[in-house]
């Protein structure tokens, strides 16, 4: 398995959406201001952090990420995906911080632990760009099936499939 830039490989670029991110992402994914009006120019403004891991040719993963500035405080954290990529994209202050946009894994590929993979090539990119830091807002991972956007991430916390146990098996952080 090695870690590419789409930049390297414009074949697997043009593949990417049809074999990761259309059979991954939930559809209100797709459906987003930020991502509409700035997917593409990642491509262009920020190469260096758009990368896929392929075997040979075949697409296993992929993940996002755009430079942006923020003072190191919970504070200046954006207080999502759409601020945090919005600030990347618009800002003309010099960044300092990774932010993780997406990870996708072909769903042949799920439970194998390249997502862990794509999160260690986010902070070996961040480092090689001279950043102090990767930053990533997680949505809940069964969030497509509660999409209400008026239902903020604390009210879902409390949904339970029993005693103790989360609606939601996610967030979660670890070895990927």
């Amino acid at each position: 398995m090695t870690l590419i830039r789409y930049a390297d490989r414009p074949d697997l670029l043009a593949r990417r959406h049809a074999e990761l991110s259309a059979v991954t992402f939930p559809a209100y994914m797709h459906e987003n201001e930020p991502g509409n009006m700035y997917w593409g120019r990642l491509y262009s403004d920020f190469p260096d952090f758009q990368v896929a891991l392929v075997e040979g040719d075949e697409l296993l993963a992929e993940a996002h990420a755009v430079p942006l500035p923020w003072d190191g405080s919970l504070d200046d954290l954006p207080s999502g995906w759409e601020e945090g990529f919005v600030r990347g994209m618009t800002s003309p202050d010099r960044a300092t911080a990774l932010m993780a946009i997406a990870i996708s894994v072909a769903p042949a590929r799920q439970g194998q632990r390249l997502s862990g993979r794509m999160i260690e090539g986010f902070k070996e990119n961040a480092r090689a760009a001279g950043l102090s830091a990767v930053i990533a807002p997680v949505r809940p991972t069964l969030k497509e099936r509660y999409p209400d956007p008026d239902r903020p991430l604390p009210g879902m916390a409390p949904r339970r499939r029993g005693p103790l146990r989360s609606l939601d098996p996610g967030p979660r952080a670890g070895r990927g």
